[in-house]
């Protein structure tokens, strides 16, 4: 796949990774394309689902709680589309078992509410096993989902979860 990118879609990729804010006007300078071609590759691109531009947030915002979940599942692939659109998952791998899921919250009760509840949506799943840890702050966890469909969330009622959305929970993250 990699040699169906032409080498202008190679340098707008290289572009966007470096600041994916970056206008059309000052990529037509750096490539030599016009502003037109430049919004015409960028929208093929994305139509093609080839690239994305979504907003990455730190952990410190987000959460560091995480988890790595191994599903035995006969039905992987119901399961990975709802989880693929799920604000908490960080990556997702389906195997010859099942899945292999990174999910991160602010806490251990939040992670286990959200597996639950997403598990709970596939009457396939045989068993799964949890792995807890730390997300490093390095990490960037993407936000893949603007409308999130969690409601209702037994997390959000019993725990007051802040739901899946980051927000500023830490005075002095941003100066």
């Amino acid at each position: 796949m990699l040699n169906a990118f032409e080498h202008e879609d190679l340098l707008l990729i290289r572009e966007l990774i470096k600041d994916g804010r970056i206008s059309f006007r000052r990529l037509s300078e750096i490539t030599g394309l016009s502003y037109t071609a430049i919004r015409e590759r960028i929208n093929r691109l994305r139509r093609n689902m080839l690239i994305d531009i979504k907003p990455l947030v730190s952990p410190k915002l987000y959460g560091s709680v995480g988890a790595i979940i191994k599903v035995k599942t006969r039905r992987p692939h119901e399961l990975a589309e709802i989880l693929s659109k799920c604000n908490r998952v960080i990556s997702l791998i389906i195997n010859n078992n099942g899945l292999t899921i990174t999910l991160v919250a602010r806490t251990k009760v939040e992670l286990v509410f959200t597996i639950e509840r997403l598990i709970a949506h596939n009457k396939y799943v045989e068993e799964f096993m949890i792995e807890y840890g730390k997300v490093p702050d390095s990490i960037l966890i993407p936000l893949r989902n603007h409308n999130p469909l969690c409601n209702p969330c037994i997390a959000k009622e019993k725990f007051g979860c802040g739901g899946c959305f980051p927000i500023l929970r830490m005075k002095n993250v941003i100066k």
